[in-house]
């Protein structure tokens, strides 16, 4: 069974759900942004009624901006909980196969394949899902760009910004998951995927030593990230130019990545037991 038939079968497990979040996440983002601009603009549509000035005027004069509704406490927690729901199935896609009286776990790890297919399947399971989602986010924003100009004059938009990249960089969370260049994709992702790496690793850790196995995944986690930040102060301790610094993480990163997965796929196939 190759690496994809693996990942088609994690897919089948979780696509109900995945599909859920997705819906659920669109509703609350546009209806959130929709809400938002209907309301101001009624706000200032009010105001230009009673102060007599024209929307054009309201909109120089008032320093209107409507990118802040994409901005608003449903769409920043409705990304807190993918995020979070995300980062919950991580450990679930390894777990769960041990659940049951007949666990997947025993069928998995019996077939006559690698064991590091069942490891690159659910990282990959994992990241194509972060993918997804990051994707969808991008969807989002284009489509609540548009809910905004159906729904407030356009006078009111003159000189707004009201731009994919204005709105990626006006919030805290939206640079973090929404990096506009290459670099900053591979920094955040690369950094995303390295910590997944970690994760199973810990996860595998334990399912090899069991009860020991929290307390050696726990310090293991704490090792790679104390090894990733060790570089990084190092670095610029030392003065570097920033794009220095920027390679001596991903070479961290890389190493931390490359240790976990061959140490993931050892245990997987020395030690992990159903």
């Amino acid at each position: 069974m190759s690496i994809i038939k693996l990942m088609m079968f994690e897919y089948k497990r979780i696509w109900k759900l995945y599909l859920a979040l997705v819906i659920a996440v669109t509703c609350v983002q546009l209806f959130s942004i929709w809400y938002g601009s209907y309301t101001y603009a009624e706000m200032y549509k009010e105001l230009a009624r009673e102060s007599g000035r024209t929307y054009y005027q309201i909109a120089q004069q008032d320093g209107i901006s409507f990118i802040h509704v994409f901005h608003s406490f449903p769409t920043i927690a409705s990304i807190m909980v993918s995020i979070a729901a995300l980062l919950l199935y991580s450990c679930f896609i390894w777990y769960r196969d041990w659940v049951g009286k007949y666990p997947m776990a025993q069928r998995l790890l019996t077939l006559p394949i690698h064991r590091s297919a069942l490891y690159f399947s659910k990282l990959g399971t994992i990241f194509s899902l972060v993918l997804g989602m990051i994707a969808l986010q991008y969807l989002i924003i284009l489509g609540g760009i548009g809910l905004v100009h159906l729904t407030v004059p356009s006078e009111f938009l003159q000189n707004n910004g009201l731009a994919l990249s204005s709105i990626a960089t006006f919030a805290q969370v939206y640079p973090v998951i929404l990096p506009l260049s290459f670099k900053a994709f591979l920094l955040m992702y690369g950094t995303g995927l390295t910590f997944l790496t970690v994760l199973f690793t810990a996860i595998v850790i334990e399912r090899s030593f069991r009860i020991k196995g929290w307390f050696i995944g726990a310090a293991y986690m704490a090792l790679a990230v104390g090894i990733n930040g060790l570089g990084t102060y190092t670095s610029m301790k030392f003065h570097l130019f920033e794009r220095e610094v920027y390679l001596v993480f991903g070479c961290t990163l890389v190493a931390t990545s490359i240790l976990s997965s061959l140490l993931c796929i050892y245990l997987l196939q020395r030690k992990v037991t159903v």
